[in-house]
């Protein structure tokens, strides 16, 4: 189980950075005229990490699902709502109890992570306002192209690291 756990995650993570666009959005970041720094903390708590700035925050429930079968991206594709399912749950609570962080069961949940301005910048709040345009910009690209590729409601939360 741990082995089809692992190649499923891996080829899960591939499969979303590939049919999102998830480079090309970390490349919007790095254009932008804003300061991001991204931030690994993430990582260290366990969550799937996409990119540079993007994570998925969602458990994979493999029990839904048929070890037998490869996880290609078609299966992959195939399986991914039942996947995100957690049996018996309406709702998962993201981070801290919020209308924006209860999401529903089944969503796919991503986030964009990253760290405090950089010390250096002279326009502190021009900054985050632009933080949250290109932020605001991301999210909607995110949510539709999850909707398109995969026919599954995504759900795009930012965290800011302080």
């Amino acid at each position: 189980m741990d082995e089809y756990k692992e190649v499923y995650r891996k080829n899960f993570q591939k499969l979303l950075n590939k049919e999102l666009y998830i480079d090309n959005l970390d490349s919007l970041i790095e254009e932008s005229d804003c300061l991001f720094a991204p931030s690994m903390t993430f990582e260290e708590y366990g969550y799937m990490r996409i990119s540079k700035y993007i994570y998925c925050l969602n458990s994979l429930y493999l029990e839904n699902l048929d070890k037998n079968m490869e996880p290609t991206n078609e299966y992959i594709k195939s399986t991914m709502k039942r996947a995100l399912t957690k049996e018996g749950a309406k709702n998962i609570t993201y981070f801290n109890a919020t209308p924006e962080t209860i999401i529903k069961n089944g969503t796919l949940v991503l986030t964009i992570v990253y760290g405090k301005n950089k010390e250096e910048a002279e326009d502190y709040l021009n900054n985050i306002k632009r933080q949250k345009e290109v932020i605001k910009i991301i999210k909607e690209k995110l949510e539709n192209n999850a909707k398109e590729k995969f026919d599954i409601e995504c759900k795009v939360l930012s965290y800011k690291i302080l």
